[in-house]
């Protein structure tokens, strides 16, 4: 381990933009990643998840799609459509996200993230039905799970679907449920 070592950067990357708010030390360590690995899903995905912070979206698009195709065999693969699944969300590309989203729950069925995103993506897309299911099936792996708390807790992780152009309006339909 060291500061030769593409996974231990985009780790520390990530570290440095989600847990400390350094954001142009994690793109700094990011693209340092991607420099020592060009091939590195883990590097890439960090340089992606960087860009997407800085408001880049097509650009990190661009490198979660190019990921997504490094990674579709790997064991872990649905880590990488989740972060496909957000880009597509800051792109506009709902329907890709919720397709990617149900992959990568049907990969990892435990994978709050993926079930927090079919949720509002489906009730996003009028699937009222599927998004009460993906909630039901939410709350079983997080029973403090509520449409309420998603809807209106800001500190929800749910960041880039309140960046973008998914209504969370849409799932006060299903509020109660």
């Amino acid at each position: 381990l060291g500061p030769t070592n593409a996974f231990l950067l985009a780790a520390v990357s990530g570290a440095y933009i989600r847990f400390l708010d350094r954001h142009d030390e994690g793109l700094a360590l990011a693209r340092r990643a991607v420099r020592l690995n060009p091939a590195s899903p883990y590097a890439l995905d960090a340089l992606a998840g960087a860009l997407y912070l800085r408001g880049r979206y097509e650009e990190g698009y661009r490198l979660s799609r190019r990921v997504c195709a490094l990674t579709a065999n790997v064991p872990n693969a649905h880590f990488f459509e989740m972060s496909l699944c957000v880009a597509s969300v800051l792109t506009g590309r709902s329907r890709e996200a919720l397709t990617l989203a149900n992959s990568a729950t049907a990969l990892a069925p435990k994978f709050r993230a993926a079930w927090r995103y079919s949720v509002a993506l489906n009730a996003h897309e009028g699937n009222f039905q599927r998004a009460m299911d993906a909630g039901q099936r939410l709350r079983s792996i997080e029973p403090d799970f509520s449409v309420d708390r998603l809807v209106n807790d800001v500190d929800y992780p749910v960041a880039s679907i309140r960046k973008s152009n998914v209504r969370l309006a849409s799932l006060r339909e299903i509020v109660g449920n």
